[in-house]
């Protein structure tokens, strides 16, 4: 079976997003999950280099970072303002589907 992206929802990301997720058997964790709640953005894309999943955040400091940053599995930054909640799930749920971790890795794709 080939490996599948594994998701990271940063603090803002709406905790229905993990839920929905999950109903489809989508791997994720939350930051509140992880004990991870008010750490800064380089602990957290740590978590994730670490735990090789990709990060989903709104936070457009997140988005500088990652731009910046060589090495990281992948980052979607989800616009809270222009996407429902059913369009970022429905968003997160095609990329799970469609593309590989390796296709992610060092790739940011916006939501």
């Amino acid at each position: 079976m080939p490996e599948l992206i594994r998701f990271h929802l940063d603090e803002p990301i709406d905790r229905a997003i993990a839920v929905a997720l999950r109903k489809r058997d989508i791997n994720v964790t939350r930051t509140q999950q992880m004990s991870l709640t008010g750490s800064s953005d380089i602990v957290q894309l740590g978590f994730c280099c670490q735990t090789s999943r990709v990060m989903v955040s709104t936070d457009t400091n997140f988005l500088a970072l990652v731009r910046t940053r060589v090495d990281h599995p992948g980052f979607i930054y989800a616009s809270k303002h222009r996407r429902t909640l059913g369009e970022i799930i429905d968003f997160l749920v095609l990329v799970h589907q469609t593309l590989a971790p390796e296709e992610m890795h060092n790739h940011i794709e916006f939501a």
